[in-house]
């Protein structure tokens, strides 16, 4: 099972591969991005499409990052009041009761 699942990740890894490779060569014309008054130099499209799909998955894996911080950090303060908790519970068990 491990060999199959080995040739399938590298045969979509070749095929993407590939796609990447058809899509840089389609779209090698030079283009210039204009925004307000900002004009950058003129790159390939490939170029750009790359730099943008690479800035949108840097912001994701940073927004990730940030949201399972605060997750972890929220585990973590439950945890210590749950363990607090518990050691309140067994302390209170050990006493003796007065009635």
């Amino acid at each position: 099972m491990t060999l199959l699942r080995r040739l399938v990740f590298w045969a979509l890894a070749a095929l993407a591969f590939i796609v990447a490779l058809l899509a840089a060569v389609d779209n090698s014309n030079a283009v210039t991005l204009h925004f307000l008054r900002f004009e950058s130099s003129a790159w390939p499209l490939s170029w750009w499409l790359l730099t943008a799909f690479l800035l949108g998955t840097l912001f994701g894996i940073l927004l990730s990052f940030y949201s399972n911080l605060k997750l972890r950090l929220t585990a973590h303060a439950a945890n210590r009041t749950a363990e607090k908790r518990r050691k309140a519970l067994e302390s209170a068990q050990a006493k003796p009761s007065a009635l």
